[in-house]
């Protein structure tokens, strides 16, 4: 019932009215979830969100009374703390950090109260380069920097700051979305790692597009299109009937916009290892969309590995085959003679 509905949500929030030493243990855990995000940014968003929590008279932390009565006193002094102890932080940052943060809140917000506005209009990507160059004017008037270009600084900052982060374990949804969704890789080979993101992507959305990209400047002992049969056998063998298997010598981003894909993902083994190389990656789709192709980007989410696979990737498989060694477990098990017939003549 309606009560129990309740008490469910303030016992999963009981670690907000604990005592202050270990409240500061559980924002600690809360940063390292958010690792990949900027300091910067995390301290004037997250501070934001704790200020308005601790300020605001009208509104409840707990749903039921018994909490409210022994957990909400301390629990908004632990908000205020911790948004003083984020303050700082915020502070000692660099004042471009700050700068960037602050805008991209700002975006942030501009992008969410006008939503229908640029859903109207139909001049998306204008709409909003016009928003970013607003929300953007302290980098313009300080700077003396022309307006396109800080508008373009601040569309990025909002589009790279706030990009999805799909975290194990990966949440079940119950019904399909409609619509096509992209996750591209060389898959040089694919694996079980990759399965596994297609696997979600497939239960999530109506249709997926797994995209092999080539790289012309690059020289692959296996070709692109073996590669696409042994990614069509693999989804055989696992029953994944609405992923298509496509072979792109252009840019990614051309690919989704000409089949109106509504995300493009990524997988991740960790931001730690993979990050700074995606999100260099991903700001060069945001800018080719933008000036190339003069469309609204169309965004990049990431997905993280499977803990199961998170030490499994195509170097490891390469490397095995070279030795002779098993890939069993590697690749689905009906697919792995297959693979190894491919890779194993080129490589010798």
């Amino acid at each position: 019932d309606e009560m129990d509905c309740k008490l469910f949500m303030d016992f999963d929030m009981a670690v907000l009215g604990r005592p202050w030493l270990q409240y500061e243990v559980y924002s600690q855990q809360i940063r390292h979830e958010y690792s990949h995000v900027s300091e910067a940014l995390y301290c004037a968003a997250r501070g934001a969100f704790l200020t308005s929590t601790a300020t605001d008279s009208g509104s409840k932390i707990f749903a039921t009374d018994i909490f409210r009565n022994e957990r909400e006193k301390q629990a908004a002094e632990n908000a205020a703390q911790e948004a003083e102890v984020l303050r700082a932080k915020l502070d000692s940052c660099s004042f471009l950090a700050r700068i960037g943060a602050r805008i991209a809140l700002r975006l942030k917000a501009l992008a969410s109260a006008n939503t229908c506005w640029s859903k109207l209009t139909g001049l998306s990507a204008v709409g909003l380069l016009a928003g970013s160059a607003i929300a953007a004017a302290p980098v313009h008037v300080m700077f003396g920097v022309g307006i396109p270009v800080s508008a373009a600084a601040g569309y990025l900052a909002v589009q790279l700051g706030t990009s999805t982060y799909i975290r194990q374990p990966l949440p079940t949804t119950p019904e399909p979305e409609s619509g096509l969704a992209l996750i591209a890789g060389s898959f040089n080979p694919p694996h079980q790692g990759h399965l596994e993101m297609v696997r979600y992507l497939s239960a999530r959305y109506e249709r997926v597009h797994a995209i092999i990209g080539v790289n012309p400047s690059k020289k692959y002992d296996v070709s692109p299109y073996e590669r696409q049969e042994l990614f069509r056998a693999m989804l055989k063998e696992v029953g994944l009937r609405n992923v298509d298997v496509i072979v792109v010598w252009s840019y990614i981003w051309k690919h989704a916009q000409q089949h109106g894909a509504k995300v493009m993902y990524r997988g991740l083994r960790s931001f730690r290892k993979d990050g700074a190389s995606e999100k260099c990656l991903e700001l060069q789709n945001i800018s080719g969309q933008l000036l190339l192709g003069r469309v609204r980007p169309i965004p990049t989410a990431y997905i993280q590995a499977d803990p199961r696979f998170s030490m499994v990737s195509s170097t490891l498989i390469r490397e095995r085959l070279k030795r002779g060694d098993s890939i069993a477990e590697l690749v689905p098990g009906g697919c792995a003679s297959m693979v190894q017939r491919c890779y194993a003549e080129k490589m010798a």
